[in-house]
């Protein structure tokens, strides 16, 4: 079993600091989500042990992550040789992080009626967790929504997918 600390011996620490510093009282106090970067990272490994590693380690897998915030998840994945693309709307200290990560980033939104952006790959899986962009004003968006983003982004997996 993959400790998060194992996980998380890869981030350069003085720049992860140094990104907190910098960014620290911007975009609304969002810093207080991030700092423990190894609970941030267990949540993801229980994620990944749930949702991934069920499907084996024979290659590498292709994925998406929708709402990836500061790329955790997609750390975890790296961390055991999948390759992740990072999906997320435009944010100062969370684009300055998977930067640091080094964790492929297209910005763009998922809004109801409207096609997932390009992001120019077919993904093994995509995921989207901890996600906020299914509610506006408190309210959820209505099932024919879902419907259209999940025919869309079966466009984008494998046949195998």
């Amino acid at each position: 079993m993959v400790d998060p600390t194992d996980v998380t011996a890869a981030i350069d620490h003085r720049a992860f600091s140094a990104l907190l510093s910098k960014y620290r009282g911007a975009q609304g106090g969002f810093l207080k989500y991030i700092v423990d970067m190894d609970a941030h990272v267990a949540k993801a490994l229980g994620y990944f042990n749930r949702f991934i590693a069920p499907r084996g380690q024979d290659a590498p897998l292709h994925i998406l992550d929708i709402g990836s915030g500061g790329g955790q998840f997609a750390l975890v994945c790296k961390h055991f040789g999948h390759d992740i693309i990072c999906l997320d709307q435009p944010h100062l200290f969370y684009d300055a992080m998977t930067e640091m990560l080094e964790i492929p980033k297209v910005h763009g939104s998922i809004e109801p009626g409207r096609g997932v952006p390009n992001v120019g790959y077919d993904f093994d899986y995509i995921t989207a967790f901890n996600i906020k962009f299914d509610r506006k004003d408190g309210e959820f968006w209505p099932v024919g929504a879902w419907k259209l983003l999940l025919a869309d982004l079966a466009q984008l997996l494998k046949r195998d997918g």
